[in-house]
């Protein structure tokens, strides 16, 4: 129970006693108090329970009012962007320091402004549909894209809480900036990716030195071989001359593979970057 609250049924258990045996008492004074003494214990008793009134109500009004500033401090002083809008008008009412340096928007700016203000056009319906399915409810709304004040966007986590201002239901927004965990995920998907045609890369290097190579290769040595072994001016002349095209062939094989080895070290070059 609070102290308030106590405050007030122990007045009014005094109120109710004063009620029930003041007759009696004013009755077993009589004869010794006058009429006008008799308004006076009353409206001493009325003083005193106007006087109690009064402090309790004062106490309970610092006690809200220092509560109250609590709660501005600490939203104004939080160091994320805070703010709060009218569930009604979607408009801004309140706004914290956080916020107005981190949008860059002026205080003024804001509460000017919606929701969907700060929000690019591709963005809007889907607020529209979160919006309506939040139903005054604390949720984790996702991730979203935001407009600053220099037509950049930023990457943000938003979380709302309901809440009431100026006697109007309101919701609060926590927006926690992620751009750079966003940017840092999409370098990842980048090197991933990078790496897919690394390995797509290694892949063919092995293909061809398995295959594409291995023909050309067995080609001259058997040729060679051939030229060894025969006087015949007219067979040694083709023999040169398929030597000249498994030659070739070779070369360019090995072309391509310098070709995909350049890629590969690129490859390798961006993700170590």
């Amino acid at each position: 129970m609070s102290r308030s609250l106590k405050i007030a049924l122990s007045f009014l258990a005094v109120g109710v006693a004063w009620v029930v045996f003041s007759d009696r008492l004013m009755a077993l004074l009589a004869e010794s108090l006058t009429a006008g003494q008799q308004k006076i214990i009353d409206l001493v008793f009325i003083t005193v329970a106007a006087i109690v009134v009064y402090l309790v109500a004062k106490e309970e009004g610092q006690k809200h009012a220092h509560s109250d500033e609590q709660y501005r401090r600490l939203f104004e002083s939080n160091p994320n962007p805070l703010w709060i809008y009218n569930n009604a008008t979607l408009r801004i009412v309140k706004i914290n320091e956080a916020a107005i340096e981190k949008y860059g928007y002026s205080r003024e700016q804001f509460v000017q402004m919606t929701i969907m203000d700060i929000r690019p056009p591709a963005d809007r319906q889907r607020l529209t549909k979160t919006i309506r399915e939040l139903n005054g409810e604390t949720r984790l709304s996702g991730q979203w894209k935001h407009l600053k004040a220099c037509g950049g966007t930023i990457e943000v986590s938003i979380v709302s809480y309901p809440v009431m201002f100026d006697g109007q239901p309101c919701s609060l927004v926590i927006a926690t900036d992620i751009t750079e965990l966003v940017e840092k995920e999409q370098k990842l998907q980048n090197a991933y990716q990078k790496i897919k045609i690394f390995n797509e890369t290694l892949r063919q290097i092995a293909w061809s030195n398995s295959h594409e190579m291995r023909k050309p290769v067995c080609s001259i040595i058997s040729l060679v071989s051939l030229l060894k072994h025969t006087d015949n001016t007219q067979e040694r002349r083709q023999y040169q001359n398929l030597l000249e095209t498994a030659a070739t062939e070779l070369d360019e094989v090995l072309k391509q593979n310098e070709k995909m080895t350049e890629v590969e070290s690129a490859v390798e070059t961006e993700v170590a970057l």
